[in-house]
This record gives structure tokens, sequence and C-alpha cells, in this order.
């Protein structure tokens, strides 16, 4: 309870006991804010409970699907651990592709027209909640193939492939986000060596012109 009580930093997986306390966090995009829910899972024989920081997606879409999967359900706690994870992870999904139709439309503009103050700021909000969320869903990794390996009387072995596919998700996410860092930085760099480009063609024709009126200027001087 105390563990519960406290606000934690990231993703984390702690046993006691026969009983598992598992930290989770949700993202929710808003206006452009990004902010990350909570939610603490207690499991353990007999029992799975689920407390929320904060306003996210419901868990009741966890319930909805776990029930329309009698045969799995049937394993008990463990399938509905992984239900929960497993809806946890496909939360980051929307946010990341939101955050990547929005850099690309940002990198149509950049090509298209010259980089101003207002779309590097943009550009800079954007990469950094990407490395937010790659903060907070990096560690989920590591709680599933913790899972993988834990032996407990609720855990059946034939539940850990499943918790491997959780694995397998959050690599993907994992490599996605990789991916709209390195476009935001690239972008921001284009949009950089594009602006330099434009201000070395009108610096050549300040210099055309210079040339072309430095005889009229030089005779009229004379």
């Amino acid at each position: 309870i105390e563990d519960a009580l406290e606000k934690h930093s990231r993703p984390k997986l702690e046993t006691f006991g026969d009983a598992l306390f598992i930290v989770t966090y949700s993202p929710v995009r808003e206006n452009g804010k990004l902010e990350f829910i909570e939610t603490h899972i207690f499991a353990g024989n007999g029992y799975i409970i689920t407390a929320r920081n904060g306003h996210s997606a419901s868990y009741g879409f966890v319930r909805q699907r776990c029930e329309a999967r009698p045969l799995l359900l049937e394993h008990g706690e463990d399938f509905v651990l992984y239900a929960l994870l497993d809806f946890v992870t496909e939360n980051y999904q929307p946010v990341s592709e939101a955050i990547h139709a929005e850099i690309d439309e940002l990198e149509r503009n950049v090509l298209c027209s010259s980089l101003n103050e207002h779309d590097i700021q943009n550009l800079h909000g954007l990469r950094r909640d990407v490395l937010r969320l790659r903060r907070y869903v990096a560690p989920m990794v590591e709680i599933s193939e913790e899972l993988q390996k834990l032996s407990f009387p609720f855990i059946d072995k034939n539940m850990r492939p499943y918790f491997r596919d959780v694995q397998i998700h959050v690599t993907r996410q994992m490599e996605d986000l990789a991916t709209l860092r390195d476009i935001a930085s690239q972008t921001i760099e284009i949009g950089v060596l594009l602006e330099a480009s434009r201000q070395s063609l009108v610096q050549r024709k300040f210099a055309a012109w210079a040339a072309i009126l430095a005889f009229p200027t030089a005779v009229a001087g004379i």
C-alpha cells in the first residue's frame, strides 16, 4: 500500500511473496498536450486490482475483450493480466500515429516554404513528446520479460507466449518512436539547410546587382 501511494517515475514490477505489483503509464494527448496517467496493478492468486491516478481510457474494454474469449478467460488471473498490459501498450499507438501525422505535415511545410520560429518550436515539442513516450514505454520490455520468467501459482506456463506478444508489440513501438525522433531531427536539419540555401541565393543576387551597378557608379564618380 505504501508503494502504491507513492508517485513513481517509470513503469516497474515488484514481487511481494506470491503477489505482483506493477506500475504502468497510459498516454493521454489532448490539444497537443501530452500527459501520462499512472496505473497500479495488483495481481495474485484469485484477484486482479487496478488503481488509476487520473483519467485515462476506461478498462471496461478490457473486461469486454476478456469475456468475449471465455476459453482463454478460464486461465484466470494471468490472462486478465495479459489483457491489461496489452491494453496499456495499445494506448501508445494512436498517440504516436497522431504525432507522426503532425510531423509529416510540418515536414511538407518546411519543404514548401521557409522555416519559421513557430515550426521549429512545434518540431522541438513533438520530438520531446516522442522521447517521453519512449521513456515510459521502454520499461514495459523488462516487465514482459520478467513475467515470462517468474514462477507464480497464478501464472500458467502456457500463458508466457502471450506476455512475449506484449514484449514484441512494445519493441515495435520503440522502433516506430525511434523513427519519429529521427524524422523530427532530420526535418529541422533540412529546414535549416534550405533556409541557408535561400539566403545564399539572395546574397548571390545582391552580389550580381552590385557588380552590375559598379561600372556605372565608377563612371559617374569619374
